[in-house]
């Protein structure tokens, strides 16, 4: 299977081809996560190219045939490096949705670490719960995403959970007190030739 150019979209793939479905057809990708089914970023349409302006129609009916009523959004993503024609999309009502990545292809070593904190890789259950606390309190707080309970965060904190178990990356705590204030992780590809920094997250008081 081939995987997308855009670095974003590649080091997504290493999550949603170990938590659900990536399958590629000849103009895209299809996305499920069906353990988390209000994923909107594990369960999309990513298309190999920008949109045209005849595009709306059929890509709605893709998402259709693949997903039929099952979600409660659309998603559409595009690996080309382009905005294309999204009018028809904003016309609908779509919103667009902008992402930045941020890449290093090398590291010097060193970094400056505050020394009011203690920093140490995440490992007992109390630990890995305040990573998730943390989690839903930044989304509700500096995101107002909608509420659900903590669901959606705590699947993801238990997929990341697993990933270090496996030996696929790590997770770090910066702590004052033993109270959580900041945390992280970076987990690779199966090959090793990619990693990415994952909910890079710090308390918002």
């Amino acid at each position: 299977m081939n995987s997308p150019t855009n670095l974003g979209y590649r080091t997504d793939f290493i999550f949603h081809r170990r938590d659900g479905i990536v399958e590629e057809f000849d103009d895209y990708w299809i996305v499920r996560t069906p353990s988390n089914p209000t994923f909107w970023f594990g369960n999309l349409v990513l298309f190999k190219r920008a949109p045209r302006a005849d595009d709306l129609a059929p890509w709605l009916a893709i998402h259709k045939r693949e997903f039929g009523g099952a979600l409660n959004h659309h998603i559409f993503g595009w690996d080309e490096e382009r905005e294309g024609d999204i009018s028809a999309f904003l016309a609908a009502g779509f919103q667009t949705s902008h992402g930045i990545a941020l890449t290093m292809s090398t590291y010097d070593g060193g970094a400056a670490i505050n020394p009011a904190l203690s920093v140490r890789m995440i490992r007992s259950s109390s630990e890995w719960q305040q990573v998730a606390d943390l989690q839903i309190l930044v989304d509700r707080v500096d995101f107002k995403y909608a509420e659900d309970g903590g669901e959606f965060r705590r699947v993801q904190v238990d997929s990341s959970r697993r990933m270090v178990a496996d030996k696929r990356g790590h997770w770090w705590g910066a702590f004052i007190d033993e109270e959580l204030i900041g945390s992280m992780g970076l987990v690779f590809d199966d090959p090793g030739e990619i990693g990415r920094f994952r909910y890079v997250t710090t308390r918002p008081d």
